[in-house]
């Protein structure tokens, strides 16, 4: 009987310890995803800062040439450039904001997935 018994408490132990890996490797899938999807909305968000940053270059380089001219419509031009200069920075400054948030989201949920 106390060999029975003995028998039980293990099975009880090992599955036990089954019960602890399974939920444990849900959590590290579910951490898995997350990674995957916080991957690749950074890996988009680079590549829409990136277009950002190619347009306003493109824009500044514009702004260059319109001051090397001597046009009389050069003032006019000039300031509502340069108003739009100033809305793109400041569109590739709140994007660049976010992606920093998005990385470190993502760099946290990394490090709490490695301790898992």
């Amino acid at each position: 009987m106390e060999r029975i018994e003995q028998r039980m408490r293990t099975y009880s132990q090992e599955i036990q310890e089954l019960k602890k890996i399974k939920k444990k490797d849900v959590r590290l899938l579910k951490f898995e995803d997350l990674s995957n999807l916080l991957s690749e909305e950074s890996r988009k968000l680079k590549m829409l800062n990136d277009k950002l940053q190619d347009f306003v270059n493109l824009k500044l380089k514009e702004v260059q040439e319109l001051e090397s001219s001597s046009s009389d419509s050069f003032i006019s031009q000039n300031n509502g450039i340069s108003s739009l200069q100033q809305e793109w920075s400041s569109v590739l400054n709140d994007l660049k904001s976010e992606m920093t948030k998005w990385e470190s989201l993502y760099m946290e949920i990394k490090s709490y997935g490695e301790k898992i």
